[in-house]
Order: structure tokens, then sequence, then C-alpha cells
């Protein structure tokens, strides 16, 4: 914990930074540029000219958040607002209806707003701090009003140069005690504050030191009136290749991750369940903590395997909360994002490779095919078993058709067809940087080409499909199902062939009368 000398120094910068920033921001929506931008701030809060540009830095940052998410926001209002209009139609209680009308006229209204920001080329207003401490705050309550100060008071950044020996005005100074950050070129003389570093981050911020790489500092202060040190740096990124043996497969869930192990062919080794039920309810900044030993346990446990490989989800979800509560609850808390960058974190810093795959009906497949053989495991454990299949290149034969939904190329509704085979890649790219080839001694050799390039886009696997696909692999030389080291199973459609629009657009009717 810093004096009272520092800690009002401290206090001192992390009001003055936010405000600069603000001002900033102001100013540069008034059409300034940027060299006038920095001369008035350099004469009304900082003398210094770096300081200056990072707090117009964060400004346009700001902008350039506000001109992307403008686009989804109108997207995601119109979603709403269909969602919407149909629940009257479900609604028996007047009260209810009037309720719903009322929330599709205040959609609507957003949306009016938003959209003629996009035709005027201008930006929504944005709240400095938190908008429901702004809305606490003016029902005059004095706890949201000491709140609201904090967060507009948040602390302070310093983007650092490889030419400026990492960082120039926030350095990180190792002494015989501990760390320490001198802080420079601000309106007090220069000072140092003690740090307090964890142990397994402090062989990172010593090869940094060593190196002499940039690093950026961001100070926060947190309600508690303490302050954290976040700490930026760029890793090299090694380029780790499969072992040959294991590879372990994560599936990510609101209540916890599922890791499983497979062999190279496809077969289990092992699983885990690791629960984490306060990932629902906790505060976002507990959450994060959790999510840090969350994967830290998963990586701990996958070490002892002599696993090198590891597959996740390519999870990609809308921002709508237009659901039951219970549901806005777990969507809302469930940080996906966070949860997968994290992983991906520490598998670079464990030098482990990551191979991201489509999750399209892992859960379902998991049910209907192995439930009953591994009664054991739960649906997460063995959805992350297919996501381990999956990066293999491993096909799913059920054994009874499912019923699933996809769409055709030439139908512009989507279709509920039952099937028997469901690929890897049925609603993307095939994955083969995983798949090698085997001489007769057993030995791996370089990265096999079975399974057709990177770039070929896998047909739906329709029954029909399924059946044209494989009289055009016969009829260019043969059927991938028919070599001894396909990972598909017998009669299924080769991967690296893809049907033709036209042909499929005349099978059309064929398709409808089988399916």
């Amino acid at each position: 914990m810093p004096n009272e000398g520092e800690l009002m120094k401290l206090n001192t910068l992390s009001r003055i930074f936010p405000s600069m920033i603000r001002f900033a921001y102001n100013r540069l929506l008034e059409g300034c540029r940027e060299y006038e931008v920095v001369e008035r701030l350099y004469e009304l809060f900082m003398p210094n000219a770096r300081w200056c540009q990072w707090a117009i830095k964060e400004a346009k940052a700001l902008m350039e958040a506000q001109k992307e998410l403008l686009p989804l926001y109108i997207e995601d209002l119109k979603w709403r607002i269909d969602r919407a209009r149909k629940r009257p139609m479900k609604a028996e209680d007047p009260l209810k209806k009037k309720g719903i009308t009322r929330r599709i006229e205040k959609l609507e209204r957003k949306l009016k707003e938003l959209e003629e920001h996009k035709k005027n080329k201008t930006l929504p207003k944005i709240v400095f701090g938190r908008k429901k401490t702004l809305k606490k705050m003016s029902r005059s309550k004095i706890k949201a009003k000491d709140e609201w100060l904090i967060r507009r008071r948040w602390g302070f950044i310093s983007i650092g140069q490889r030419n400026q020996g990492g960082n120039a005005n926030t350095k990180i100074v190792k002494r015989e005690d501990g760390y320490s950050l001198l802080i420079r070129n601000t309106i007090f003389d220069d000072f140092e504050v003690k740090l307090y570093m964890p142990e397994e981050f402090k062989h990172y911020v010593g090869n940094v030191l060593e190196e002499a790489a940039q690093y950026t500092i961001r100070v926060k202060r947190t309600l508690r009136n303490g302050y954290q040190v976040l700490i930026t740096f760029e890793l090299e990124e090694s380029k780790v290749e499969w072992n040959g043996r294991k590879i372990a497969g994560f599936d990510v869930n609101p209540l916890g991750m599922a890791v499983t192990i497979v062999d190279r062919n496809g077969n289990l080794l092992a699983s885990k369940w690791f629960f984490y039920p306060d990932l629902v309810f906790a505060r976002r900044e507990k959450r994060n903590w959790l999510i840090g030993n969350l994967v830290k346990k998963a990586f701990k446990w996958l070490k002892g395997h002599g696993v090198n490989t590891i597959a996740i989800e390519d999870l990609k979800f809308k921002r709508s909360l237009d659901f039951p509560n219970w549901v806005n609850r777990l969507v809302a808390n469930f940080v996906r994002k966070r949860l997968i960058e994290t992983i991906k974190i520490r598998a670079l810093k464990e030098k482990l490779s990551v191979v991201e795959v489509q999750p399209a009906y892992t859960s379902k497949i998991a049910w209907h095919k192995y439930a009953k053989n591994f009664p054991k495991l739960n649906n997460h454990q063995l959805a992350a078993f297919i996501i381990a299949r999956r990066a293999l290149g491993c096909g799913e034969k059920l054994k009874e058709p499912v019923e699933i939904s996809y769409k055709l190329p030439d139908y512009k509704r989507i279709r509920r067809v039952k099937v028997l085979y469901v690929w890897p890649s049925i609603y993307g790219h095939s994955f083969h940087g995983l798949v090698r080839a085997c001489s007769s001694d057993g030995r791996i050799e370089l990265a096999s080409r079975a399974h057709g390039g990177y770039d070929r886009r896998v047909t739906l696997h329709s029954p029909v499909a399924s059946k044209l696909c494989c009289e055009e692999a016969r009829r260019r030389g043969g059927c991938l199902g028919d070599e001894p080291r396909a990972r598909g199973h017998r009669g299924s459609p080769p991967l690296s062939i893809s049907l033709n629009v036209n042909r499929l657009a005349d099978t059309k009717g064929t398709v409808k009368r089988n399916l």
C-alpha cells in the first residue's frame, strides 16, 4: 500500500488523465485536429506531449469502437423487435399485451435514433463511468455518488515503445526487495510506487526487462481506494506441431469446462469435468479470477497426460439478451469470449498448439451416439470428445437417423431432414493440419493431403448428397471411403470433393422426394 504522499499523487493522476480523454473525445467530435487537441491538453492538463498523445489514442479508440458497434446495435434491435412482435399472438393476458406493446415502442424509438446517427454519420452519446451508477446517482443516493466519482477517476495508461527501453514515462524497476513502478514526466516530480507481483509472473516480467522489450502499463483504481497495475507485452508465438499422439478437446459451458483427451485414432483416453457454478453468479472481477483459476487447473491436469495440442470451439454469439430472465442471467454473466481468450493465452504460455473447430451439433451427437457407451461422462465431456475428434478429421456415423436442420444452396428456407452421417465440417471448413500419414513401420511422416486442401468447403451431407458425392469421387478415380487410411466411414463422401451447385440444383426434385 503506498504512503499518503504517493497515494495523493496517484489519486490526482487518476483524476486528470480520464479528464484528458473526455476533453480529447469531445474536441475530436467537434472536428478539431489532433495537433490542436495536443496543444490544448498540454496547456490545460499535462505539460508532456506523450501523456497528451496517449489520451488522444484512448479517445480515438472509443470513437472507432462506436463506429464498429453501431451497425451491430441496429441489427440487434431489428432482431429483438421482430421477436417481440410475435409475443402478443401467444399472450392471453391483456396486461401482458400492453407491456409487450410498450416494449416494442421503446425498441422502435431506439432503432430510429441509431438509424439517424448512421445516416448523419454521427455517434450516439456515451457515458464515461457507468450508466447504472449514473442513474442511481440521479436518485440522490450517497453511495452511488462515491462510486460514480471513482468510476470517473479510474486511472491512467502509459504506452511503451522499443526505442524508449520499454516504457519512458512509466517504468518497471527491479529493486533488491522486489519491483517498483517509476512514474515520470507528470505535474509532480518523479516518484516510485512499490509493486506486489505474484511469483508466476516474475519470470515473464524479468525477460521483458532483460530484452528491453516494449510494454504498456495501465493503472486502474479499485472501489476500495486501492490500485491495480496491468502490464501488457507481446509473447512470441512458438510454432508447435502436433506430436502425433494425443489431442485434448475443450467444451466451454456456463457452469464449468469439460476436457477430454483422445489418441491419434480418435479413441477416448481420459476426461474430466471442472465444475465452477460461481461463474454464473459472481461479479465481474471475481468471475475473471475464477476463469483464470479454472483454466489453470485444466492445463495443470493436461500436463500429466503429455498433450501438446488442444482443440477449442469457434464460438460466435449474438449480443441479444431478449430471452427469459433465467436465460439472460446465464448468457449475460457467462463470458465466453473471455474464457476462450484465457485458454488461448494459457496455451501460448505453456507452448501448446491450438486448433479451432466448428461446434455445430456436438451436443446432439454426444447425446445420440455416445451417451449409452460412456454413461459415467456427462454431455459436456462427450461434446469435448467430439471436438477433439473433429480436429483430427474424424467423422461420426450415427446408429439411427437424427433430425437436423441446414440450408441447401438453392433453398431459402431451413430444411429439417433425417441424416445418418454427420461430418466434422458440416457448417465450415475441414481441418487437416493434424492429419498425419503413417509409413509401414508406424512412424509419422508429413501431413497428409488425403482430406483435401484448407480452402475447400465441404458439402452438406444429406443422404442424396452423400450418394452423389461418392459417385462424383468414383468418377474422378475412386472413393476416399475405400482407402485404408481414410478417416471417414464406408460410403462417406471424400472431404476433398465439393458438389457442383448447378448439379445439386438439377437434383432438387430428387432431394425433395427422397427426404
